[in-house]
């Protein structure tokens, strides 16, 4: 479910305490996922893709 999907559920069952649980095993889910997916890619790719790691935003700059 995404987030919209979440704030509807949120909206329409007025169950604010589930949607916060759900929302945040969606958040380390997606968290757990960028750490596989980036590992990956620095594995395949090599020293290019850890060079440009350092000058990209991640989701939440300065913070992850």
């Amino acid at each position: 479910m995404g987030w919209l999907g979440l704030v509807g559920y949120a909206r329409t069952t007025g169950d604010l305490p589930a949607v916060l649980v759900m929302a945040v095993l969606a958040a380390i889910g997606i968290l757990q996922r960028i750490r596989v997916e980036e590992r990956v890619l620095a594995e395949g790719l090599g020293d290019p893709y850890r060079d440009y790691m350092p000058r990209t935003n991640r989701p939440v700059p300065g913070v992850y």
